[in-house]
């Protein structure tokens, strides 16, 4: 019986873990990080839209400032949205706009101003909401450099633009002529 000498291929798992854990992590777990701190940057920012709708809701006039401890709605959205968007690093609000939108109570054609109403609300008629419409950039967690076959990825290598949009009833509707 011939015996083959036999030599034994060990080490060599050792030597290719390196770089296979560098190509693993550098292309796959760290852009799913990032995509994931996408994700978070935009439930906060959602938060911050929905909170101001709630109580931008509450307040006694859409435009006009009815005292120096009441504001209107339309001042008390972009003054709670710059405040608490300011406290979260990677979000930066570009735009915000507020609506009046007016629902028929007997049909499903919405309309939006920007406008105080011209008369005033017919509560038995219409129902009255505020709407908010939040444009801003998130950045993603590590800006990644622009070259490449791919080019310019927004989320990855530059900002990614989203919108936020968030309502909720109007409570004094008689303050909406204001």
């Amino acid at each position: 019986m011939l015996l083959l000498n036999r030599k034994q291929n060990t080490g060599y798992l050792v030597a290719e873990i390196g770089p296979i854990l560098w190509i693993t992590f550098m292309f796959f777990t760290l852009p799913l990080i990032m995509l994931g701190s996408l994700g978070l940057r935009y439930s906060l920012l959602m938060s911050a839209v929905y909170s101001t709708a709630a109580s931008a809701s509450q307040c006694r006039s859409f435009s006009t400032d009815t005292s120096s401890s009441e504001p209107s709605a339309t001042t008390l959205v972009s003054q709670n949205l710059k405040q608490t968007l300011s406290t979260y690093s990677g979000i930066t609000l570009n735009r915000v706009d507020s609506y009046i939108v007016i629902c028929p109570l007997n049909s499903s054609s919405c309309t939006k101003q920007t406008t105080p109403l011209a008369a005033p609300a017919d509560t038995s008629a219409n129902a009255y909401n505020l709407e908010i419409v939040a444009q801003a950039s998130i950045n993603p967690l590590m800006i990644y450099p622009s070259k490449g076959i791919f080019g310019d990825i927004p989320g990855l290598t530059s900002p990614l633009s989203v919108q936020a949009k968030a309502d909720s009833f109007f409570e004094n509707t008689q303050g909406l002529t204001q």
